[in-house]
């Protein structure tokens, strides 16, 4: 993308304001241990009465839209094959059905209640994949005129808060069935949504279940591109059959492939994942400085119905399933 002088002068106001609601929201959630995603949007619906000025408006709207891009494309280089040699192929199996039956269950729910595609595929790929980040990178494929910012949001913001719950409820679940450490950790990670939420509850029963809780949740992040390209073509079939990937998709499979055949060390490993993270929460930040609070009270009751309906129903799939593998 060429950006040119006068237009990276717009940008850049907008971009600094996203980015600076990012710092505080590192600040906070650091400090009181809070997810991040969720404080960035909080903060950032705080500041929408700025966000909107004329000033930060190009900026902002970039930030939500094209930064989200960039952050998604390098979530790519989280992803390892030894996640599958180390887990074994049965029970990878398993987590990408589990995946794909949450996904279609999202869809099918969603039109249940009469609700557009669009709305279960964002749900479907949200609570399947990895909360937010797959919320975020689901709604770039999805047209703008088939989803509103406000659903999306409301979307971030109810797996966050039940992917929040599950990490205190879940590891009791697995203590009431008395599960072995590697069985508690597959459950943590084939059914919480967001990343940071699985490393909590596993490693809050232990060091084992938190390392298994982290591998079947890699494995879940690793079918995003799917999930993605899956959503693209279901808008995008009526053009004569033809399939066009996004370009952060394109990256984000190069990125996979490239630190799988080239291993980076831990250091850089960890400092292209925080880069990650810092787009999509510049992204979030941004996107909540574009939502009016009173217009996200508004979103219909039947997309809270269906995130609990997904997030009960993946997590009843997985304990038949642990009940078969272990």
């Amino acid at each position: 993308m060429k950006l040119q002088a006068n237009t990276l002068n717009q940008l850049m106001p907008g971009f600094f304001l996203a980015s600076t609601v990012t710092f505080f929201a590192f600040f906070i959630s650091s400090s009181f241990n809070f997810p991040i995603m969720l404080v960035a949007l909080l903060i950032g619906i705080i500041f929408n009465f700025i966000g909107k000025k004329t000033l930060f408006k190009v900026g902002v709207d970039f930030s939500a839209k094209q930064v989200l891009r960039f952050g998604v494309a390098l979530l790519g280089f989280r992803l390892s094959i030894q996640h599958i040699s180390d887990l074994g192929y049965f029970p990878v199996g398993f987590t990408i059905v589990l995946v794909f039956f949450t996904f279609f269950a999202g869809i099918g729910i969603s039109y249940l209640f009469k609700n557009k595609l669009a709305i279960g595929c964002l749900i479907g790929g949200s609570v399947a994949v990895c909360g937010a980040s797959a919320a975020l990178a689901v709604s770039t494929v999805i047209p703008k005129e088939k989803v509103r910012e406000k659903d999306i949001l409301f979307v971030i913001l109810g797996v966050t808060i039940l992917s929040t719950v599950a990490m205190v409820i879940y590891p009791l679940i697995s203590k009431i069935f008395e599960m072995p450490d590697v069985v508690s950790g597959f459950l943590m990670g084939s059914t919480i949504h967001d990343v940071a939420q699985v490393v909590g509850a596993g490693y809050s029963i232990s060091n084992e279940a938190g390392i298994m809780a982290t591998f079947v949740k890699m494995i879940r992040v690793a079918t995003l591109p799917l999930i993605v390209i899956l959503t693209s073509y279901m808008f995008n079939k009526s053009e004569k059959g033809k399939l066009k990937l996004p370009w952060f998709l394109i990256v984000f499979i190069i990125a996979a492939f490239v630190t799988n055949i080239f291993p980076f060390s831990a250091t850089t490993s960890h400092f292209l994942q925080q880069f990650s993270t810092f787009f999509l929460v510049v992204a979030i930040s941004a996107l909540g400085m574009k939502t009016n609070i009173t217009e996200l009270a508004k979103v219909k009751l039947s997309y809270i119905i269906i995130i609990i309906v997904t997030t009960i129903g993946m997590l009843g799939f997985s304990l038949v399933g642990i009940s078969i593998i272990f």
